[in-house]
């Protein structure tokens, strides 16, 4: 497996620590996965002029791509590498470890690595207890062997590498960002932390902190030393709040505060982390405030604070993450995920390295410069890449969204025109080598993933179209559709009658044109692959081989690259879910066919079984194929097996297979310049180019999923450093750990290494990292101090000791025979001198001779020795030899170190005294922690009210509650108190059903409802409004569920609620609006009793009492109430209204009709919703009469002028410009033009767009007369806005709303002029006199070149506007209105096309005072209408 090069993985972000670089190899951290890229060599480019632009002038000092390598699952699955960090002293092919890293799950492992191979060394997970995140990680300098790691909870650990000996140091409550280690001491560490804290701290001994500083408002990312000592030791340290500071370690204080420039002309949001690197004595490496890369030079005498900085380059647009240098090359980790590597020698830029941070799914070259490819990936980014260009990676990235780009295609003609397919069904184009690019989608979304893109010409129209317009053509769901890049319209071609008897789902779709004939081919998901000639899309060949869906469908190339004709021409290959690739050649039958217009078309179709060619090496799926465009018949496959394979057609045969990948293959293509290159790439997130002839393998071999192997852990010695700074509950939680984990040993029974057992084991063992421990036996010294120290001191007097112990041993021959027959001989002897005698040779035995004694001595001899001996164990043991139990439970109790063990013997003494040890136990486990078994310790001895304190206490209430329910009266009282204990535990949880069920257990009947509602289901809101006493409480409740039955529509639940709730009568009014509503709106037919009355009848059989307070109840459950689904929300708006308007119909019937007029306002948008509601509401008609009995229950006068009814005539008559059921006589346009004709209303309408005009307008000409722009007509100098005209072309003819008006409109429909010489010499008049001028009267300019056009200030402008807003507080119009003039520009249009209201040309032309209805109404709009339909009216008037 040889890679050439690659387009490696994306680091991982937001870690400082997650890059670094020894003398030949840059290494990285991305997922799981480690990266290692050969290092630039950094040469001098003599002839570069620092003056010029860098960029433009430099050359590519590296023509070479550097080759990269990637440690495959360096870590468990799904975790993330923090950090990275190589050995200070790397060597290649001696097998020692050099690299390390830690991730996000608290491991740390070790690494062997080599451009041939890598291997894991070790590995400790000290930080996983904490489940800590490891950020800071480094390799000591000063002493190789030893590596530092610190995590977000403050713990460090020290790794002896040689001895593999772990020592974990814990110097607080720290969470540590990064660490640095001393250049030239080992035991001195720096490291930031969150808060802004740098600490200096001290390694050796128990550890300790030598300085904590503080200076950084925000968190520390980084820290770095001084690489050399300048009288003191120096640190730089860079935060969140955008400074540098540099420190002193001698004195522990900030010496230097150095402020990140700001550059805010780039955009964008201000970052929000900084690293920083020192580089060299006198310079610091820095990321900036927009990702810039700045070198700060902090020894510069002729500065006042001595620190001058200069930008290396801005190639990265947000956040630089991590630096670090390598052969004086600076290589740099973005946001952007681009590697930028810069040379501080000829200050040029090498190469901005580009990765990728998902799937590699679609590759595709140019149309029109083959050397040009695009891909898609799965992070939201199509990458166009200049294969042939001499810039080393010249890659564009093109954001499209946040999707997967799962297929792409370039147009046939169009150079950078791309459609594209997601993950999400979406389908998009844009132009990805313009300047700016814009997406544009198509107006149809795929249910599933797009897996196929292509352009064709229009194969839908029945008129042929132009040949360069050519459609995206796309394959998801099964489906193939047409998408139009100018309309963004779309057919689904697969819905045509052409496909009306076929039934299977379309996996894949290409095109080929044979003999000037196009043919378009699809794969099927049943294994099938159809022909269909084009036009008539006919099918004429059918390919039945395979029986799974099929992936790939791949013709070989015409011709070569060399211009020549290829010998494969026409022949396709096949892949599909099977593990075969299929080849045919399609010469003889493609190059026969005919139109198939002529003819039975059955006649033309073809049915072909058997392949020219079967192609067979894969052991999974094949997803692509890819012809060679420089060698006949060789073809690249890639594969699921995560191999890629190239194929010789001519012998049928695998040539070489490329085995560099880790996970499954998703996409590949020949490169498009070199012959011997290709390109694959997966889900393992990169890209490989390699060269089919360097590989070894000719065919794929069958392997499980590649992970690093992770072979046994070894057997590291760990060591706890104590701390001198620990606070005491901090020392007591110590003590706590420390006598855990002595149990936990205690209970852990070491291997005998003399049994068959252990034999066994250390075969089985890995001998070079773990080694075997004899069990150390124990000696006289551990248990018999005293003995043993008078024994060492007498061991010359060994030979009288033993003479005086034989004379005095019982032993003795004779002296056991004659005890028995002597006996009352010698109690005659007995006498009270002897005894004392006796006493006084007891008192001379001496220590080490007691032990042979009578049993006073021996007593003697142990009390000492128990009062000498250090370790409870051994004391422990001298007790039990000597049969004193009840000593040893007295000691242990003294010194914690009570056990099961110790309290199972203790039950063989006495019952008294095992009960009086287990409280002793359970008081001792209480301290410990394990409150648990110390509930069980105080239930064995019936302690029945400790166990339930401790358990209490310590939050553990379930299982208090249980020994409570069992094992006390249901009337004690301490179960009502853990009721609300495990209620107040489930609430700090989170757990809020479990908190209602305790306060409700409780009988807290409050309590349990606040509880209930916060769960803010339908269910528990109900149950808080049933549960809660206080009234108010309850309707709120009631309320909220309410609110959550109308957005999920659950009527039937809403109406229990309000008929079970008092005071919800107003939602159950609520309630039959909205079914009401519903109903209209679904129903087909119309009822012939009106909305109202519907609603009313239902009201009154429920019996309800409507007052005026429902009005306010329902207002504020519609302003409470809001949604993002706006179908739903403009459906309770106006079910609200309607409700209100049937509260007010009896009571106040013109506050009732402006409720429907607000109702209907709602829906002028929505004709067909307009129409159905229109039509319920009034049957009969809007007339004041009928619409009085309809909406109110009574007629209204018919001359009525209310306000509200000329809204509700309006939306009625909008309703019927938009019916297609409308039918138009002379009346009825009659009727429409009365209702929509409102002078007024338009006038107030025209008013207020006047107004917006002139804001409009004030607002430009003030932000473009700060810019020092040139105005033309109320636009800036660069061009004029989309729909005005320049003051330069044609006069705007908008009437002045407040100026002198010098034409005006008779009743008759003739202008007459009221003076003034503007008109005349401003606009020709037509020929025949003013009776044929068209409006307006008065021709004037927009509001800018009326006020504000060559004005030195605003002020005229700003009286216009005061004036037009004062005319407007005149004017008020109380209920919503439609657009009146748009309205009359829809009934013109319908007029001109029914030819309604036309007057005889000979009658208009010789009066002039008779015109058709079309021209009076054009003429009234026009100038009583809005400006922006003025040339619509102006055309028919």
């Amino acid at each position: 497996m040889t890679t050439e090069y690659m387009i490696p993985p994306a680091p991982n972000w937001y870690a400082s620590s997650a890059l670094s670089a020894t003398h030949s190899f840059i290494a990285y951290a991305s997922q799981n996965q480690i990266v290692i890229v050969e290092a630039a060599a950094a040469s001098v480019n003599e002839n570069a002029d620092k003056q010029d632009n860098w960029r433009a002038n430099s050359e590519t000092e590296q023509l070479t791509p550097p080759k990269s390598h990637i440690i495959f699952d360096a870590h468990e699955e799904k975790t993330k590498i923090c950090s990275v960090a190589w050995c200070p002293d790397y060597e290649l092919g001696d097998g020692a470890a050099n690299l390390v890293s830690a991730a996000d799950d608290g491991s740390v492992r070790l690494w062997s690595w080599s451009p041939d191979s890598h291997s894991l060394v070790s590995q400790h997970t000290i930080h996983s207890e904490n489940k800590s995140k490891v950020f800071g990680l480094d390799w000591s300098k000063a002493d190789t062997s030893i590596i530092v790691s610190g995590d977000d909870s403050g713990v460090f650990v020290l790794w002896d590498t040689v001895s593999n000996r772990l020592t974990r140091l814990y110097l607080g409550k720290l969470s540590v960002l990064s660490l640095s280690l001393h250049p030239e001491d080992p035991d001195i560490i720096a490291f930031g932390c969150k808060m802004g804290l740098v600490f200096i701290a001290s390694l050796s001994g128990p550890g300790r902190i030598i300085h904590k500083m503080r200076g950084h408002d925000e968190d520390c990312y980084n820290v770095s030393w001084c690489p050399k000592e300048d009288k003191d030791w120096k640190l730089v340290s860079s935060s969140r709040d955008k400074t540098l500071r540099v420190w002193s370690f001698s004195e522990g204080k900030q010496i230097k505060k150095i402020k990140i420039p700001s550059n805010r002309s780039r955009g964008g949001p201000s970052p929000n982390f900084v690293t920083c690197l020192w580089y060299d004595e006198d310079r610091i490496l820095s990321g900036g405030d927009n990702g810039e890369l700045i070198l700060w030079h902090i020894n510069v005498p002729d500065k006042k604070d001595g620190v001058k900085f200069e930008i290396l380059h801005r190639e990265h647009f947000k956040s630089i993450f991590s630096i670090c240098v390598c052969n004086n090359v600076v290589y740099t980790n973005g946001q952007d995920r681009v590697l930028g590597v810069y040379n501080l020698i000829s200050n040029r830029l090498l190469y901005n390295m580009p990765t990728l941070n998902g799937f590699a799914y679609c590759l595709a070259t140019n149309a029109l410069d083959p050397s040009i490819v695009a891909l898609g990936a799965g992070d939201g980014l199509i990458r166009v890449w200049k294969t042939n260009s001499n810039q080393l990676f010249d890659i564009n990235h093109v954001r499209v969204n946040q999707a997967k780009i799962m297929s792409i295609a370039w147009h046939p003609e169009r150079e950078g025109f791309i459609g594209f397919g997601t993950d999400e069904g979406r389908v998009g184009w844009l132009d990805v080598l313009s300047q700016r690019t814009q997406v544009t989608h198509s107006a149809y979304q795929h249910r599933g993933g797009v897996y196929c893109v292509s352009w064709a010409s229009d194969i839908t129209s029945s008129t042929p179209g132009k040949e360069n317009d050519y459609f995206l053509y796309t394959v998801g769901e099964g489906k193939f559709v047409q998408h139009s890049v100018k309309s963004e319209k779309y057919v689904i071609v697969t819905d045509l009658p052409q496909f009306a008897g076929s039934k299977m789902n379309i996996s894949q779709a290409i095109w080929k044109t044979v003999a000037n004939n196009l043919f378009l081919i699809f794969g099927y998901e049943d294994g099938t692959v159809e022909f269909r000639l084009i036009p008539d899309l006919n099918v004429v060949l059918t390919l039945k081989s395979f029986a799974k869906l099929i992936q790939c469908l791949a013709f070989h190339p015409d011709f070569l690259n060399d211009g020549s004709d290829a010998k494969y021409k026409n022949w396709l290959a096949v892949c599909s879910n099977e593990l075969q690739i299929h080849v045919w050649d399609l010469n003889d039958v493609l190059n026969k066919q005919k139109d198939t217009t002529k003819g039975d078309e059955d006649d033309n179709s073809l049915i072909q079984v058997t392949p020219s060619v079967k192609l067979e090496a894969h052991w999974q799926r094949i997803l692509e194929l890819s012809w060679s465009q420089f060698h006949n018949g060789r073809l690249l496959s890639i594969s699921y097996d995560s191999s890629a394979q190239v194929w010789d057609l001519e012998t049928a045969t695998p040539l070489h297979n490329f085995q560099g990948h880790s996970k499954r293959l998703m996409c590949c293509m020949w490169h498009p310049t070199d012959p011997d290159m290709a390109i694959s790439g997966g889900e393992d997130y990169y890209l490989a180019i390699w060269r089919p002839s360097q590989q070894t393998q000719s065919r794929p071999e069958k392997r499980e999923k590649r992970k690093t192997k992770l072979h046994t852990a070894p057997k590291i010695e760990t060591t706890e450093k104590a701390v001198k700074e620990l606070s005491y509950d901090e020392l007591l939680q110590k003590h706590k750990e420390e006598q855990m984990k002595k149990k936990e040993e205690k209970g852990r029974t070491e291997p005998d290494t003399s049994s068959d057992l252990a034999q066994i084991a250390a075969k089985d063992s890995n001998r070079e990292i773990i080694v075997a421990k004899k069990k150390r036996k124990a000696n006289t010294r551990t248990f018999f101090p005293v003995f043993s120290k008078k024994e060492s001191v007498s061991s010359q007097r060994a030979g009288e000791d033993s003479v005086w112990l034989y004379q005095n041993s019982r032993y003795a021959p004779g002296k056991i025979e004659g005890d028995v027959d002597n006996l009352a001989q010698s109690l005659d002897k007995l006498s009270v001198k002897t005894s004392i005698d006796q006493k006084k040779d007891h008192k001379e035995v001496e220590d080490h001779l007691k032990i042979f004694c009578d049993d006073a001595n021996l007593d003697d001899l142990l009390d000492r020795e128990c009062k000498e001996v250090e370790t409870f164990e051994a004391k422990a043991a001298i007790y039990q030899w000597r049969g004193n139990f009840a000593e040893i439970l007295k000691i242990a109790e003294s010194q914690g170190c009570l056990s099961d063990a110790l309290l199972a013997q203790a039950a063989g003494v006495s019952q008294v005294l095992w009960r009086q040890y287990t409280a002793a136990y359970a008081s001792q486990l209480v301290k410990e922690g394990n409150y648990i078994r110390a509930s069980e310790m105080f239930a064995a001895v019936h302690m029945v009210y400790e166990a339930i304190e401790v358990l209490q206490k310590n939050g553990y209430c379930m299982p208090a509650l249980v020994i409570a329910k069992s094992r006390l009266p249901p009337d004690d009282p301490v179960i009502l108190e853990l009721y609300k204990c495990l209620a107040k535990q489930a609430d700090q949880a989170g757990n809020l059903g479990l908190a209602a069920k305790a306060w409700a257990a409780a009988g807290e009947r409050n309590q349990a409802a606040s509880r209930l509602a916060k769960m803010d289901t339908k269910e528990s809101l109900k149950s808080a409004a049933f549960l809660a006493e206080d009234p108010s409480a309850s309707e709120m409740y009631a309320q909220l569920c309410f609110t959550r039955c109308v957005l999920e529509a659950d009527y039937q639940l809403g109406f229990k609620l309000t008929s079970s709730v008092p005071g919800m009568a107003w939602a159950t009014c609520l309630l039959f609006t909205m079914t009401q509503v519903k109903q209209a709106l679904t129903s087909q037919e119309k009822s012939s009793t009106p909305l109202i009355q519907s609603i009313l009848n239902m009201i009154l059989n429920e019996g309800i009492e409507v007052n005026k307070a429902f009005v306010q109840s329902i207002d504020n459950f519609q302003k409470s109430t809001t949604v993002p689904d706006e179908p739903k929300m403009r459906f309770i708006r106006i079910s609200c209204c309607l409700a209100q308007a049937v509260v007010l119909a009896n009571s106040e019937p013109q506050a009732s009709l402006r409720k429907i007029a607000d109702c209907l306002s709602c829906l002028h948008n929505r004709h067909k919703e307009l129409e159905c509601i229109v039509g319920h509401l009034l049957p009969r008609g809007s007339q004041p009469v009928e619409a009085g009995e309809d909406l109110i229950g009574k007629p209204l006068h018919f001359q009525c002028s209310w306000p509200e009814l000329r809204s509700i005539q309006c939306s009625e008559g909008l309703a019927i410009l938009h019916s297609d059921a409308s039918k138009w006589t002379e009346e009825l346009m009659q009727d429409v033009a009365d209702a929509m004709m409102l002078e007024d209303i338009m006038f107030v309408q025209k008013l207020k767009e006047e107004i917006s005009e002139g804001e409009e307008a004030l607002a430009q000409y003030i932000k473009d007369t700060k810019q020092g722009l040139k105005l033309v007509n109320g636009n800036s100098a660069t061009g004029d806005k989309d729909g005005e005209v320049s003051v330069n072309g044609d006069p705007d003819l908008t009437p002045s709303l407040t100026g002198t008006q010098t034409l005006s409109l008779t009743d008759d429909g003739n202008w007459i002029s009221a003076g003034g010489d503007y008109a005349k010499n401003q606009m020709p008049v037509p020929p025949g006199g003013l009776q044929n001028l068209p409006p307006p009267p008065k021709p004037t300019a927009s509001f800018y070149t009326r006020f504000l056009e060559g004005q030195e200030n605003s002020l005229e402008a700003e009286k216009e506007l005061q004036k037009l807003r004062w005319i407007l507080s005149r004017h008020v119009v109380t209920v919503p209105y439609p657009d009146l003039t748009k309205c009359c520009q829809v009934l013109l249009k319908i007029v001109l096309d029914n030819n309604l209201g036309n007057i005889p040309a000979e009658q208009e032309d010789e009066e002039g005072k008779k015109i058709s209805f079309s021209k009076k109404l054009a003429r009234f709009c026009y100038y009583k209408g809005s400006r922006k339909y003025s040339a619509f009216f102006l055309k028919y008037s």
